[in-house]
């Protein structure tokens, strides 16, 4: 049996500099091969994608989830964070067979000197993730027309209808929604687009950056937040028949999910730890109403600029990023810092993976090739999941 704690790598601010905007311009000027192009990957799901895909009896290992990261500045000017995902587990890689209702929520008040003194150990209210949270197989209930998909569990309602509209609505955990989200980029297939499923088995899916509006009610509070120009992240997976064993492939340096918005383009990085200070990294950049993908660690590339010692976790983790890209059309050069958190345990056979989610806001420039420059402030968010602890265990 093994505990993983990682020592963090902190690279400095400077050292950052030097290796991220100037040089990796130039590498994509001068040394660089052009960035491949991803057209194949890019698209819109249909609505059967978005649907159940296997039936409900369906009883071979799966991983199935649909949900939305909601982030935004209220009416009010606080700074809003919610989570709701749907999803069912069934096989190896879970406790029990179970369907799970997610819902987080963070929401904080900070000035610009606050966020800008760190991170805050910030109340929050997150429930689902415990297996006492979990509802039966079969309370997951999926309907499905040819214009729309609705899903629903523990009294939340997710949908995405035709032309692309997605909705999020009901109440679960104590937090009532009512939201609308838009299109804002493709969506984009990192797992794998549908159309490569077979018999409806197989990996497939990913995720797409969505504009937000409505309101959300903490109704243990009775205080509704409102806004009319937020933002989303949908993420719409499967994975049928095998599910590979998460704890393997979240050790180490762990696993960053970083999501960022601006006024004039949005970004998505996801980060795996492969060893021997590698990440293996995909990117996903939205600008010019064109979206743009970069991947593998030639292209685009994650790093910590600094850490946080969080005490309910007792750990140093990241808290501050620089995330650079080369794109097809521009270069990305971009720092996420964030400044609260909820966290939870994600308990997988075999061991436990811990998450933390925060709300961080960014400074980010997208350098297009005719060197024209497009630099803005963002609201962000990044989910850091890392191996907490693995008994060993191998699959049979």
């Amino acid at each position: 049996m093994s505990l993983i704690f990682p020592t963090p790598v902190i690279t400095t601010s400077a050292a950052i500099g030097v290796a991220s905007s100037a040089v990796l311009f130039q590498a994509s000027s001068f040394c660089l091969p052009s960035p491949p192009s991803y057209t194949s990957l890019l698209g819109t799901p249909s609505v059967a994608d978005e649907g159940a895909i296997v039936p409900e009896n369906y009883t071979k290992d799966l991983f199935s989830d649909f949900g939305f990261v909601v982030r935004a500045r209220t009416d009010d000017n606080e700074d809003l964070l919610l989570w709701m995902f749907l999803y069912r587990q069934l096989g190896q890689d879970t406790v029990i067979d179970d369907d799970i209702s997610q819902t987080a929520l963070l929401v904080t008040n900070f000035s610009t000197s606050e966020k800008a003194a760190g991170m805050h150990d910030t109340p929050y209210l997150n429930k689902g993730q415990n297996i006492d949270d979990y509802y039966s197989v079969g309370s997951l209930q999926n309907t499905e027309t040819p214009d729309q998909s609705t899903w629903s569990c523990g009294g939340r309602v997710l949908s995405r209808s035709s032309p692309p509209h997605w909705k999020a609505s009901g109440t679960h955990a104590g937090i009532q929604v009512d939201l609308d989200f838009t299109q804002r980029s493709d969506f984009y297939y990192h797992i794998a687009p549908f159309s490569t499923l077979k018999n409806g088995e197989g990996d497939a899916g990913g995720i797409i950056h969505l504009r937000a509006n409505g309101t959300v009610t903490d109704t243990t509070k009775n205080k509704t937040y409102a806004f009319t120009d937020g933002h989303a992240v949908h993420e719409r997976i499967i994975m049928a028949g095998v599910v590979p064993a998460r704890l393997n492939y979240m050790g180490g340096r762990g696993s960053p999910w970083i999501n960022s918005w601006g006024p004039n383009f949005s970004f998505w990085t996801l980060d795996f730890d492969t060893g021997n200070d590698t990440f293996s990294s995909q990117l996903m950049v939205s600008i010019d109403n064109t979206t743009l993908l970069a991947v593998g660690s030639l292209y685009a590339q994650t790093s910590v600029l600094d850490t946080w010692f969080d005490p309910k976790t007792n750990q140093i983790n990241p808290r501050t990023w620089k995330v650079t890209a080369v794109t097809e059309k521009g270069v990305l050069d971009a720092t996420v810092s964030a400044y609260g958190r909820y966290f939870y345990t994600w308990v997988r056979r075999g061991g436990t993976i811990l998450v933390h989610c925060y709300i961080a806001d960014t400074i980010a420039t997208f350098t297009r090739d005719d060197g024209t420059v497009v630099s803005e402030r963002q609201v962000a968010m990044v989910e850091y999941m890392r191996t907490l602890y693995n008994q060993g265990l191998t699959e049979a």
